[in-house]
């Protein structure tokens, strides 16, 4: 029995009640560790938490996300706050896409790819349990042939570098901590999706979903193959039409009257030389 219930106990990385415990706490370290500064400016009561909100919006909100999943309301209108968390992070992802131009990096082109990621990989799991899943054919969307483990392991090789680059380039010590949480908090959040997408595979919700990679590569090898063919078929009329002109140029200096003049002068000539020999024969 007891070899049967450790087999059954899972993982602190398969169960979602302690990714929850976790993103939460590590939420609550970056917000403190990015409100150092405050705190040794003298901030006090509302004008630190007024400092928090502003600074630190998306890990607010997220925080409060993940704590409403801890109690029952939470639970119960868990994809409303999907819908919500959704919305959060495609402004996110659009602030992300929009600092580059004011700050061109590899950090800030690295949060970009990893906004851009876990945005994707929330839209094609979180609705996956609503009316919007069907209503607008997501079934088919062609980013449903990307397995979530995928999309977990891409997001923490992300992660990953952009910890490492901070730790290169960054001589702030808080800044460093601050990289470190949010690489983590990323690499957590991306398995707390996964594993509700495992559990709706589990549940049977939405898995016949077909993606259209293969079909989009087809079309796209047909145009090129079409485009190809197509200038195959120019280059030989190209060709044909070169040598027409040649011909006709080659035979625009030959004078065909006099050949023709030349050829029956020769015929005659040759009738004549007959008509002779026969009549020497004849005497």
């Amino acid at each position: 029995m007891n070899l049967e219930e450790k087999k059954k106990e899972l993982s602190w990385y398969d169960n979602p009640n302690m990714l929850t415990t976790l993103i939460l706490l590590d939420l609550f370290l970056i917000i403190i560790c990015s409100q150092s500064l405050g705190i040794g400016s003298q901030l006090t009561g509302w004008e630190l938490f007024r400092n928090v909100i502003n600074l630190n919006t998306t890990y607010v909100l997220v925080l409060i996300y993940f704590l409403l999943l801890k109690f029952r309301v939470g639970k119960r209108h868990f994809n409303i706050l999907n819908l919500v968390l959704l919305l959060l992070y495609f402004i996110t992802m659009v602030t992300s896409f929009l600092s580059i131009f004011q700050t061109f990096n590899i950090t800030s082109l690295l949060m970009l790819l990893m906004n851009l990621i876990i945005f994707i990989q929330m839209f094609h799991t979180l609705l996956r349990d609503t009316r919007i899943w069907k209503e607008f054919g997501l079934e088919k969307s062609p980013f449903n042939e990307i397995h979530n483990d995928s999309y977990f392991y891409i997001v923490s090789i992300l992660a990953i570098l952009y910890l490492a680059i901070n730790l290169i380039f960054t001589d702030d010590f808080n800044g460093v901590v601050i990289t470190l949480f949010v690489s983590i908090f990323y690499m957590l959040f991306s398995r707390f999706i996964m594993l509700y997408s495992n559990y709706l595979d589990s549940k049977g919700i939405d898995v016949n979903n077909s993606g259209n990679f293969n079909q989009i590569k087809e079309k796209v090898s047909e145009k090129i193959n079409v485009e190809s063919v197509e200038d195959k078929m120019d280059l030989l009329t190209e060709k044909i039409e070169d040598l027409e002109n040649k011909v006709k140029e080659y035979t625009g200096s030959i004078d065909v009257e006099k050949i023709k003049e030349a050829d029956d002068l020769s015929k005659k000539e040759v009738k004549k030389k007959k008509t002779s020999k026969k009549k020497d024969g004849d005497k």
